[in-house]
């Protein structure tokens, strides 16, 4: 299909979306309703990698069996209000193995099943250990993964995190007893994810109506059989290169994007950008260790902000879409070490927006990712022509009181704004006349708002008692 317009990147993504709308079958629904209610609304949940017999990773794939002792603790987690997410991979297997049994399955299943080239020969790839790709079109392969999937959602847990499915590359595959075309590349996704993933997902729903998938990374042709999208390296840009919410604007609130790596070596400011931008994109809070927030008040604090915040606003993350962020003009550039394999120094503006549409009402979520206080004028023009309001009122929520006012808005308004240092601000454009369930909308943002503002006093404490920040900026 080819359109032309005549704008940016926000547009050029809307007129994709009108597109796959009637066109594309990976294409979730909006609200997702095949998603279950608790993942979508998720408050704290933990990825489990080293639950296996052995303990460690990448190791041993595909043979996931728990260590003794796991279930109980499953239990006892969820007791706690948390879900339980373990990892599996789906991709490769191990050429190394620990009994004679494994080796033998390799020679019955894994070695036909396996990606091949024009020669017959085995494609593998190096992690901790030496692996096979497997061809996701060889029925072998996929029995065998049917039954490691219904061995541990057995376990009791929450969902399934099935690494590299929508991040490890595609091979073609040569091996003329998979079914598919030689070389072709329809082994990938029609006679491989698209087939098997898509049917073992409705068949492992019907007794575990509640269990989730997520896989790594961001692919779209996948977004129909996943519920989640670790995002993680989905994020992570050049030096230089701007960073534009192109996907979420596109795919938010049909698939939910699991955060980005927040670790422990992160320098301390890059911790606020990236928690920050994934508030105002729409993505759940992570994935990050206790480690690297329990110990750092100031961290404590932003992580509760931003979490009870975006509780607020699932509505709109989750039943919403994104709408085009504003230009703030006059707010400084700040420079951070974003990290990932080596130094990535990335430039955020101090102050960070996100602007969410439902129905007819607007949600503005800004988040200050500095130790600095931050004011600007809001230019809001753009903002109140996406909606279809006869008199349009601004609902500020900033966390002075349970109430917010309305202020009338026109075309050319622009209110200031002023932010404390990692201060988290939801301002909320409706009618001037709100009916009664409107009404409960703002007074909810707005209780929830005050309750951020009170924890952020703790936060600005804080801040001012550490060391200067170690972030750069300058006038932007």
């Amino acid at each position: 299909m080819i359109e032309a317009f005549d704008n940016d990147w926000f547009d050029a993504g809307q007129l994709y979306k009108r597109w796959l709308s009637g066109h594309a079958p990976w294409f979730p629904s909006l609200p997702r309703d095949d998603t279950p209610a608790w993942y979508r609304d998720l408050p704290i949940g933990v990825r489990w990698y080293a639950w296996m017999e052995h303990r460690s990773f990448d190791r041993w794939y595909p043979h996931f069996v728990a260590y003794d002792g796991f279930v109980p603790l499953v239990k006892e987690i969820q007791q706690q209000g948390v879900r339980v997410i373990p990892y599996m991979n789906y991709r490769l297997w191990d050429t190394k193995w620990r009994t004679e049994k494994e080796r033998e399955e390799f020679e019955r299943i894994g070695r036909p099943s396996a990606v091949k080239d024009r020669r017959g020969h085995i494609f593998t790839e190096k992690y901790n250990s030496l692996f096979v790709v497997m061809c996701p079109a060889a029925a072998g392969y996929q029995q065998k993964m049917r039954g490691e999937l219904e061995r541990v959602a057995g376990y009791g847990v929450d969902g399934l995190y099935l690494d590299q499915v929508s991040a490890g590359r595609a091979l073609p595959c040569f091996d003329p007893g998979h079914g598919h075309a030689l070389g072709g590349g329809d082994n990938w996704l029609e006679h491989g994810f698209w087939k098997y993933l898509a049917r073992f997902r409705e068949e492992l729903k019907r007794s575990h109506p509640d269990l989730i998938f997520e896989v790594e990374d961001m692919a779209e042709p996948y977004a129909h059989l996943a519920d989640g999208f670790l995002a993680n390296r989905s994020f992570v840009i050049d030096p230089g290169a701007r960073r534009l919410p192109l996907f979420p604007s596109i795919y938010a609130g049909r698939v939910q994007f699991t955060g980005r790596n927040v670790s422990y070596e992160d320098p301390q400011e890059a911790y606020f950008h990236k928690l920050g931008e994934m508030l105002v994109q729409g993505e759940q809070i992570g994935p990050t260790t206790l480690l690297v927030t329990l110990g750092d008040e100031k961290r404590k604090a932003f992580l509760k902000a931003l979490a009870h915040t975006r509780h607020a606003l699932l509505p709109y993350f989750n039943a919403g879409e994104m709408a085009r962020p504003l230009e703030l003009e006059g707010v400084p550039t700040v420079s951070a070490d974003w990290g990932y394999y080596g130094p990535r120094i990335l430039d955020s503006p101090a102050v960070l927006n996100g602007v969410w549409k439902r129905g007819d009402s607007l949600a503005v979520v800004f988040v200050n990712v500095t130790a600095e206080a931050v004011a600007t004028d809001v230019p809001l023009a753009a903002a109140v022509r996406e909606i279809r309001a006869e008199a349009p009122a601004l609902y500020r929520c900033e966390g002075a009181s349970d109430q917010s006012a309305a202020e009338p808005l026109d075309a050319r308004a622009q209110p200031p704004l002023r932010l404390e240092p990692y201060g988290v601000a939801v301002w909320m454009i409706d009618e001037r006349s709100l009916d009664a369930e409107a009404r409960g909308r703002v007074e909810a943002m707005a209780r929830t708002l005050r309750e951020v503002r009170a924890h952020g006093a703790c936060l600005r404490a804080a801040a001012s008692a550490a060391p200067a920040a170690t972030n750069s900026m300058s006038s932007g």
